[in-house]
């Protein structure tokens, strides 16, 4: 092989095979997700579709196994080139690292693929049933918050912030319901671990969120009358409407990935 110099700098080289390396992390969410599969089916009799995933699975970790080995090598040679450009050798090393990324990330693609169709590893039909009512009623108490903006700045008659805080207040009861509902059906179904973690986790942040703790105080504003304290909840409630928005796309994700 070739050793005269190309026109490849060393810095070139090494920023392309971190650049490789980096895109080559993103796909551990991927392998998570397989080990954690796997390992809830340790102690069962694979079927021949799990066992083809597996051995899948196994190809992929030793393209990856050979990505790590071949991007050591590449580093450690590339640093030795004193001219600062990289040999024609050191850049066709360089040029396969990049060739082992791509197909390592095809592997991950299929995998995710294989995962989410073949072995089916999403929520159940009525998790994601509860999961878009509670995407209906976050909206909703969106719309009434940005309602309730439109009231501060003169778009509504003021007589209507009552009307809004009430429909708030209708819409929480029917987001308690969904969420208990949730809560009882969630430990019932065959979820790998980080899936599972993520439903808790959104759970939660709804619980936290749908009712902020500010609410009740708003309404004493509003029983009140008092238009200055009213204001004052403007921008808190700029902020609730964005944080909400987060949560109605954290649910859609989830339902729908």
């Amino acid at each position: 092989m070739a050793n005269y110099r190309t026109g490849m700098t060393v810095e070139e080289t090494l920023r392309a095979a971190e650049n490789a390396r980096e895109s080559i992390s993103r796909l551990s969410e991927v392998e998570q997700d397989v080990r954690a599969y796997l390992l809830n089916k340790r102690d069962y009799i694979l079927s021949e579709k799990e066992k083809h995933f597996k051995d899948r699975f196994k190809h992929f970790y030793a393209f990856k196994e050979k990505f790590e080995t071949r991007y050591k090598n590449l580093i450690s040679d590339a640093r030795k080139c004193e001219s600062g450009f990289v040999t024609a050798e050191i850049k066709e090393k360089k040029d396969e690292l990049l060739k082992i990324a791509s197909t390592l990330t095809g592997k991950a693609e299929e995998l995710a693929f294989y995962l989410k169709t073949v072995l089916s590893i999403i929520p159940d039909l009525e998790m994601i049933s509860i999961l878009l009512k509670l995407t209906t009623h976050i909206k909703a108490i969106q719309d009434i918050a940005n309602k309730l903006l439109q009231c501060i700045n003169g778009e509504y008659d003021h007589s209507h912030f009552q009307t809004f805080v009430r429909d708030w207040s209708e819409i929480s009861g029917q987001v308690h319901m969904s969420l208990a509902l949730a809560s009882v059906k969630l430990p019932l179904i065959m979820l790998e671990p980080q899936q599972l973690t993520r439903i808790k986790n959104l759970l939660t942040r709804i619980r936290a969120k749908h009712t902020p703790g500010w609410y009740f105080e708003l309404a004493d504003a509003v029983g009140g009358g008092v238009l200055d304290e009213m204001r004052s909840y403007q921008e808190r409630l700029v902020v609730y409407v964005e944080e909400l928005n987060a949560i109605g796309e954290k649910i859609g994700d989830i339902a729908y990935h």
